[in-house]
């Protein structure tokens, strides 16, 4: 290649010289790093020609014989190969541009074995990380980074090409993380991601799915380092959260800036638990994957709500299986990181699957179907529906921006449960307190929505479940029979397929539950399908129904106590506050539609329990307020009396 002939010899090519890259002999390719040698090279020149090296014609007074010697000491301190390739890389235009798109994986595995190289043999790889490479190399990276994001902005409707740049870029990335200052590759990140933001923002919605895509598979990517939760600097709860002020120094501009500085701490006291610019400033990973989830639930395309909910779901089942994290306050540390999850859906409740349906039936399972007189006996007063107007009124103020299919929305519940689940009780309280009566309505509402969407409904659904998944869509097989006549052995997309994960380190969350890594281990790694064969998912397997069954119910046992434990939270909580009557009476609302759905004995056991203390609590409320649940309680006990 001549442009590696010519940096061998120390020279650049015409047009690419930057500034402020000479070096001691004027030569604008001069990057020599050993100090040693060079001090030497002057001290030869000064003795033999009495010159200080600084003369930018040089080359031309010294002779062939100095000249001979300068070319051989630049040829044998040589220039380091990943500071050329992130130059070449970023000058690089037209043919060889394409060759670099073409094959980027390689160029960017290189770069990243020559920067190890160079910490071992430079033996800086216990050196600082600020320290480790030049300000111009970081630069360079910079410029190399932003022009990537621009190539995949602009063509980023060329599918295979731009996918495989995309996914490489971010698994460069994501190895910088373990070799350069993580400060400076965050703002690498934070590049990438503002460009792809600001780019979908001013998109039509049907045609900013790609870039959705891609920069979704770039978080993806991204968070499956081994040391993500570290590198969000994970903490207990809202001691150890440092906000910063409203004003560099409100003390001394008291005058102007009083009123917004106590605004701002006053109206933000909880920002350590909500998707603020606090916590995504703290918590820099974590908070792109969340703000990535939020706004992608105010989009109307599913295949942007399944991979955007797939990354959080899967990086919490990664935290759960990881053994470094499974002692209880360590996983209460990390699911404090996912608190903002919580009000992510609580925002959300209205687009959940089921939610119109809920509210919308008259005979659900809160408020059974009983006549008014009936109602007004059992209770003991004639105050029948003086909640009811409100009870309806809950959802209806709380517009849905999309609609989320039955598995997505049973899969982002999935991540409420565990975070819930995780999180210290006393954290909740303290972020629940802060919160005003309306979201503690809709809190509860979700609470409903996930005992509906987590029931457990019997073998005769789960068999007509499983059915229906056997019927392929015509899309899938569609796209199967076109990976078949491309092709298995391309080599490009052999590199990408190949296995992720390291001996010890969590494997990558993708969507499909497979690490998928352009580097690291062998083609052999990959168990392959036959080329012949559209049985991917394994459906061959035998499928049992009663292993399912029971699996299924002790899901639904799991869930229905999570919700149970998070119930009495609530109620904690909002027994303390100002509108406390008509909170409990959204906390009665779930004990009754629990009461009312298929629950296992273990489960009513302690449902039991917790409707005798509230009775016991709030006697008043329930027979005096709320009656009509009062009389949906009444049926219901008498049901379950009845039930053998």
């Amino acid at each position: 290649d001549p442009a590696i002939s010519n940096y061998q010899h120390g020279r650049m090519p015409k047009g690419s010289s930057l500034p402020g890259r000479q070096g001691p002999f004027g030569e604008p390719g001069f990057m020599a790093d050993d100090d040693e040698i060079r001090n030497i090279m002057r001290n030869f020149q000064s003795h033999q020609y009495g010159l200080d090296g600084t003369d930018g014609n040089l080359a031309s007074r010294l002779g062939s014989d100095l000249g001979a010697l300068a070319a051989l000491g630049n040829a044998s301190v040589g220039k380091l190969v990943h500071e050329q390739l992130a130059l070449q890389l970023t000058l690089s235009k037209d043919s060889s541009r394409d060759s670099v798109l073409e094959c980027s994986w390689f160029y960017f595995e290189l770069m990243i074995k020559a920067m190890v190289e160079h910490l071992a043999t430079a033996n800086t790889l216990n050196a600082p990380r600020k320290h480790r490479f030049s300000d111009q190399f970081n630069d360079d990276i910079l410029n190399m980074v932003a022009s990537f994001t621009g190539e995949i902005i602009s063509k980023h409707r060329k599918q295979g090409r731009i996918t495989q740049l995309n996914s490489c870029l971010a698994f460069f990335l994501h190895d910088l993380l373990s070799v350069m200052d993580r400060g400076f590759v965050f703002s690498l990140i934070r590049t990438y991601m503002k460009e792809v933001t600001a780019n979908i923002t001013i998109m039509e919605p049907e045609h900013s799915s790609v870039l959705w895509e891609l920069q979704i598979d770039f978080l993806r990517i991204i968070s499956s380092h081994e040391h993500f939760i570290p590198l969000n600097l994970p903490q207990y709860g809202p001691a150890g959260f440092t906000s910063g002020s409203s004003s560099p120094t409100p003390s001394l501009r008291s005058i102007d800036s009083a009123s917004s500085f106590i605004s701002t701490m006053m109206g933000d006291r909880s920002s350590w638990a909500e998707l603020s610019s606090e916590f995504r400033r703290q918590h820099f990973l974590v908070g792109l994957c969340l703000t990535n989830l939020f706004n992608a639930l105010e989009q109307e395309n599913g295949d942007v709500h399944t991979k955007s909910i797939s990354i959080v779901r899967n990086l919490l089942t990664t935290h759960d299986l990881d053994p470094r994290y499974s002692e209880p306050d360590c996983r209460a540390r990390v699911a404090n990181l996912y608190l903002p999850v919580i009000g992510i859906i609580i925002d959300a409740v209205g687009a959940l699957h089921g939610a119109a349906e809920l509210q919308a039936s008259r005979d659900d399972a809160t408020t059974p179907i009983i006549d008014q007189i009936t109602a007004q006996q059992i209770a003991g007063s004639a105050m029948f529906g003086t909640l009811e107007s409100m009870r309806n009124t809950d959802m209806q103020n709380k517009p849905a921006k999309c609609s989320l299919s039955q598995e997505n929305t049973r899969h982002l519940l999935a991540t409420f449960l565990w975070v819930v689940k995780n999180v210290d009780n006393n954290v909740l309280k303290q972020w629940w307190s802060e919160l005003p009566s309306e979201r503690l309505h809709y809190l509860c509402e979700v609470l409903r929505i996930t005992l509906t969407t987590f029931q457990y409904k019997g073998k005769h659904a789960l068999k007509k479940a499983r059915a229906q998944q056997i019927i392929r869509k015509p899309s899938d097989v569609k796209n199967q029979l076109e990976d078949m006549m491309l092709g298995s052995r391309n080599h490009a997309k052999e590199m990408m397929q190949r296995g992720a994960s390291r001996k010890g380190a969590p494997p990558s969350p993708s969507i499909d539950g497979q690490g998928r890594r352009w580097n690291k281990t062998s083609f052999s790694s990959v168990p392959r399908t036959l080329p012949d064969s559209l049985d991917h998912a394994g459906h061959s397997l035998v499928w049992d129904p009663e292993l399912e069954a029971h699996i299924e119910g002790n899901l639904a046992t799991e869930v229905s106590m999570i919700v149970l434990d998070t119930l009495f939270v609530v109620e904690q909580v909002v027994s303390s506050t100002e509108h406390s009557q008509t909170l409990l009476a959204s906390v009665l609302r779930v004990m009754l539609h629990a009461l009312n759905t298929t629950q296992s004995t273990q489960f009513l056991q302690h449902l039991f329990a917790l409707q005798r203390s509230l009775v016991s609590k709030y006697p008043n409320l329930l027979f005096d307020e709320a009656t009509e649940h009062c009389a949906a309680l009444c049926k219901s006990l008498l049901k379950h009396c009845s039930s053998s």
